[in-house]
């Protein structure tokens, strides 16, 4: 349809102006985001030899390969504190059981305790997680899984930095799948770069004074605050949520610590015969966000409209020039199209090339794979992929691993 000329330079000029808004828009939503979180980054010191007694305790689902690289690396730690290792085994897997048995003289100061297979009544995870608080006696508590994988023999004086203030009763650490874990290769590029957002959005927050999240993998706690808040008796009636509902009730900017040094960022690795271990864990968050009382709802839902209504007004501004009476690029047309197409194209150029510099420079110091071009695709198709997630109700076995 051919519009008259008036018209099409209205509306031009309207959905340009839109796209402009909306490009503007996420960076200012981002920039700040990721600067936040480079910063941070870049600015952790290495730590000192720790001296807090700490307890860690490492959760397992049939992982007696992994159990043993966790407990290997923990004994490999530079720590002058009082320390010991409790190996929490959901479900007593057999293999685990095995291990365990064959190394309990070899490491001192080794424990472990376990969750019967048939228990049905709350959360496996939670009930792991809280027997193995329960036998602790250190007043400090560190989580790990089996599919943690630490970085190297300072992660404990890392971790348990913060502690020395006596205000701090939660430690975030950060969490991500390390450069050998093969099934995270095999994850989509907008799979593997939509966990990886989710990441910096949470962490970021965190070191913003508004923590709502955490991630399981790397988490320390004050044992004392476990118990105040009752455990996780206030969420038992869901299946998950040690890491994120439990995060989101006890955080506050005063009682949290964010830690990123290189000595305390710990990878992950999922097991051989666990395919789709990742799209379990992002669809075990995604079931628990509507609990997280303190997720900024508001800024991540624009997160998810705004690239789309960049995207919509650019080609809707684009037809509209197009469409003009007389031809875009003829007469008096021509100088009108230079301008509005040249606004929206300099709009677009600039809001991608900013925020893909800002992602990148975030993923490699956080030693994860790049976006590089790939950003515009990825933050488009995060709501589609949310949007599917949600039409297909993600399964909610109790045998899943967390």
């Amino acid at each position: 349809m051919i519009l008259s000329f008036d018209a099409s330079q209205e509306l031009s000029v309207a959905f340009a102006a839109i796209a402009c808004i909306a490009a503007v828009a996420l960076i200012v939503i981002y920039i700040p985001m990721l600067r936040r979180l480079y910063h941070a980054l870049s600015d952790s010191p290495a730590p000192e030899s720790g001296t807090l007694p700490v307890s860690v305790i490492v959760y397992t689902y049939a992982n007696s390969k992994g159990l043993e690289e966790v407990i290997k690396a923990l004994h490999e730690q530079h720590y002058d504190g009082s320390t010991e290792i409790i190996v929490v085994n959901d479900g007593k897997d057999n293999g685990v059981e095995d291990f365990l048995t064959t190394v309990e003289n070899t490491y001192p100061g080794l424990r472990r305790t376990f969750t019967p297979y048939d228990t049905r009544n709350i959360s496996r995870k939670k009930l792991a997680l809280t027997l193995g608080i329960k036998a602790a006696h250190n007043p400090i508590v560190l989580f790990l899984t089996s599919e943690s994988r630490l970085p190297g023999p300072c992660w404990l004086s890392s971790m348990t930095a913060p502690f020395h203030d006596r205000e701090i009763d939660l430690v975030l650490g950060y969490a991500g799948p390390g450069a050998s874990d093969t099934e995270s290769h095999r994850l989509s590029r907008g799979m593997r770069h939509d966990i990886l957002v989710g990441d910096m959005e949470w962490l970021s927050d965190a070191i913003d004074g508004k923590p709502w999240r955490g991630d399981g993998d790397n988490i320390g706690i004050r044992r004392s605050m476990f118990f105040n808040n009752m455990g996780f008796g206030n969420s038992l009636n869901l299946q998950y949520g040690d890491d994120d509902v439990f995060v989101s009730e006890v955080a506050t900017g005063s009682n949290t610590s964010v830690v990123l040094s290189p000595d305390s960022r710990v990878s992950t690795e999922a097991p051989d015969d666990t395919p789709g271990y990742y799209r379990i864990k992002r669809e075990r968050h995604r079931l628990m966000e509507g609990f997280c009382s303190k997720r900024p709802n508001t800024r991540i839902a624009a997160t998810y409209v705004l690239p789309w209504i960049w995207l919509l007004s650019t080609i809707a501004a684009s037809v509209c020039i197009l469409g003009m009476s007389g031809g875009a690029f003829s007469g008096t047309n021509t100088a009108f199209s230079c301008a509005v197409l040249g606004g929206i194209a300099l709009a677009g150029i600039a809001l991608w090339s900013i925020l893909g510099i800002a992602f990148n420079r975030v993923e490699m110091a956080l030693e994860q794979r790049h976006l590089r071009w790939s950003l515009p695709y990825v933050l488009l198709s995060r709501p589609i992929r949310r949007w599917s997630w949600h039409r297909r109700k993600a399964p909610r076995s109790w045998q899943q691993p967390c």
